[in-house]
């Protein structure tokens, strides 16, 4: 009929997504549509912004933990292996279990790297806080496919506009995070913890 959404049915769908129903949906149904949309733009723009306030200290971390300038790269290169290995798998994943299980997921690695991160800062531990680096990679690999996402749950018209609002939800979490990290890290040192594991412990948070 005329009036429903046909799916795309060259590319493999997750089993267990939202795409199916979605797809089906009349007119006057698009409001769910636009409810995903806008929960995936809020859910992006706060993981942006837990990533991007961790990416402001974890330079300044390992370089104060090991008094090497050389090692400034290190963290960021660690993040971004992680995420690159992640981004491969959480494609297989979605197939089989579909994105909103998944992008849970990537919530979780996320939280979970900061928490390790943060307790490796405070414990001294250059190991430590390397593998939750990794971790935190792997969350950031996931919940890149937030956008996807938003793409897929829309009628064809309307893909480019909403993945453009889950990317400008994304840039404004990311331009926020380094704000809000000096603040965090004043703020753990005051209550005790080491310098710029408060950082990495509020990105937990925005998690």
């Amino acid at each position: 009929a005329s009036h429903l959404v046909t799916p795309d049915t060259s590319l493999p769908r997750p089993r267990n997504s939202f795409i199916v129903k979605l797809t089906r949906m009349l007119p006057n149904d698009q409001r769910a549509v636009m409810r995903v949309t806008a929960a995936l733009m809020l859910a992006q723009s706060l993981s942006s912004a837990a990533y991007s306030s961790s990416v402001a200290v974890n330079q300044l971390a390992i370089v104060d933990m090991t008094g090497q300038r050389s090692l400034g790269g290190l963290p960021s290169a660690l993040v971004l292996a992680g995420s690159a290995f992640m981004a491969y798998q959480a494609g297989k994943l979605v197939l089989r279990f579909g994105r909103r299980y998944v992008l849970t997921l990537g919530t979780a690695f996320g939280a979970l790297g900061a928490l390790i991160a943060g307790g490796g800062v405070s414990a001294g531990s250059i190991a430590i806080f390397l593998l939750g680096l990794v971790v935190l990679g792997f969350g950031r690999g996931i919940l890149d496919q937030s956008r996807f996402t938003a793409a897929e749950v829309n009628p064809p018209d309307r893909r480019a506009r909403a993945l453009s609002f889950v990317v400008w939800g994304a840039t404004v979490g990311a331009v926020g995070g380094p704000l809000v990290a000096p603040l965090t890290d004043a703020f753990g040192q005051r209550i005790g913890l080491a310098p710029y594991a408060g950082a990495l412990f509020s990105t937990t948070f925005f998690y």
